[in-house]
């Protein structure tokens, strides 16, 4: 399969995503990440309702963030990220009336990934990943994907990332995750969408 770097894409076209660099330095991570240790030791968080944790056959998991209260560092970090979504958005596009549709918390395991073709983020506006671990990961790799000129999508776009780095792309495009050969991979993905703040997933 050929591989076009985002550094090679086309510079005369509007861009579709942007990569920022240690949005979360390394104490942000930290705590984001506990908040997983923290739901497996006790099921609940700072006496909140059960975290909503979605385990798939496969070795991926979602823990929503937004489901409940965090403590102050974790809010620090989601408040961080949504707060870069809305005042680096694509385009010109205002994304400051955008509302939190979900926080979620992804952990990939071996064998695992987001290979469905032409998967995107159906009904959200904007998208953001950011990675927080990738302990001795082989695979993983996130991707986008090119739009020909004819509105046919094309070469997958890779976007390399080190923890703590964030891509900010329109939910509408088609993303995917490599495999994950070894190692561990975490994420943090949040939507921002027209609708109300949820309040369980992404649906609720």
């Amino acid at each position: 399969m050929q591989i076009r770097h985002q550094a090679v894409a086309d510079a005369k076209a509007a861009p579709r995503s942007v990569v920022l660099p240690g949005l979360l330095n390394a104490d942000e991570i930290q705590h984001v990440c506990a908040v997983r240790a923290a739901h497996e030791a006790t099921h609940e968080w700072q006496e909140a309702p059960l975290l909503p944790l979605v385990k798939y056959d496969d070795g991926h998991e979602i823990l929503y963030l937004h489901s409940s209260v965090q403590e102050p560092p974790v809010a620090q970090a989601l408040h961080t990220c949504t707060t870069a979504m809305r005042t680096q958005p694509l385009g010109g596009e205002d994304a400051s009336s955008l509302n939190v549709r979900c926080s979620e918390l992804h952990t990939y395991g071996i064998g695992s990934g987001l290979s469905v073709a032409r998967h995107n983020d159906s009904g959200s506006t904007l998208t953001m990943s950011v990675l927080l671990s990738n302990e001795a990961l082989v695979g993983g790799m996130f991707m986008t994907w090119e739009e020909s000129r004819l509105g046919v999508w094309g070469l997958p776009v890779e976007h390399p990332l080190a923890p703590g780095d964030a891509i900010l792309f329109y939910s509408e495009d088609f993303h995917n995750v490599s495999p994950i050969l070894a190692g561990a991979r975490k994420s943090l993905v949040i939507e921002l969408w027209t609708g109300a703040v949820n309040k369980v997933d992404r649906e609720q």
